[in-house]
């Protein structure tokens, strides 16, 4: 799927949240993969991505790998808020 903004997209595969593409994640009201917040367990921020969303990941409770992109240069208002369960990052 894609985010509002075109050149950053997102997949969902057997709880692995993927980004990939070019620029900042857009903000959302509620995030187009909240359908899969409790059974996801690890997100990655692909190289090429520079910002994650506010609320991006919030109370995706079974999170527990984070990699992010070394491009990455601001991480949104409580991105990772309620993730209780995330170890690496």
């Amino acid at each position: 799927g894609a985010t509002e903004n075109d050149d950053v997209h997102w997949n969902y595969d057997s709880g692995v949240l993927t980004f990939s593409g070019t620029g900042a994640m857009a903000d959302y009201e509620r995030v187009p993969w909240s359908s899969w917040q409790h059974s996801t367990t690890k997100v990655v921020i692909n190289d090429g991505v520079t910002r994650i969303s506010k609320d991006a990941f919030y109370y995706c409770s079974e999170l527990q790998n984070v990699k992010l992109s070394q491009n990455l240069t601001d991480i949104g208002d409580s991105a990772f808020e309620g993730c209780s369960a995330l170890e690496n990052v």
